[in-house]
């Protein structure tokens, strides 16, 4: 089987974040948690984290898509085997026996991409409805069907290596 990799990107977090990486590295998964520049009223909760999660921290707030990236260029440049990846939000709305239905899924298909939406109700608010084009929903573009806003913007930028 391969190691199961949890990337939790977190922006000022709660004590929900401690929850989720205790259960999470309870069920075996590898942790690697992102401060996205929380500032220092939060570094216990991140010093707390050890305990369960690798911690990559930088000083400046640059958004969920920047901390994804900084964590697959991690994940890239460590020697890290054969594994997958799952993304969960530090506030516990994914949990963690939700997660272990999607690793058993990755296991079952180990050359699938999986991505994941949320459908969100007619009174949202403007800017989570709005979908840029970048892959588009249809699969037009590219003969991938991507209706998630943040997947597509993840998937068309690709991490960097290097310093922020």
């Amino acid at each position: 089987m391969k190691k199961r990799i949890a990337v939790i990107p977190a922006y000022e977090p709660d004590r929900r974040m401690i929850d989720l990486v205790k259960e999470a590295a309870a069920e075996g998964f590898s942790l690697l948690l992102v401060d996205d520049g929380s500032g220092p009223e939060y570094r216990p909760l991140f010093e707390e984290a050890k305990a369960y999660a690798e911690v990559i921290s930088y000083s400046k707030n640059r958004g969920k898509g920047h901390a994804l990236k900084r964590a697959f260029a991690w994940l890239l440049s460590h020697e890290m085997g054969e594994y997958s990846v799952i993304l969960l939000d530090s506030d516990g709305q994914h949990t963690v026996k939700d997660a272990l239905r999607l690793f058993e899924r990755l296991d079952e298909e180990p050359d699938a991409l999986w991505l994941g939406t949320r459908y969100l109700p007619k009174d949202a608010p403007l800017r989570q409805r709005y979908q840029p084009l970048a892959l588009s929903e249809d699969g037009e573009n590219t003969g991938l069907r991507c209706a998630d806003r943040h997947a597509r913007l993840f998937l068309a930028s690709p991490p960097r290596h290097g310093p922020d």
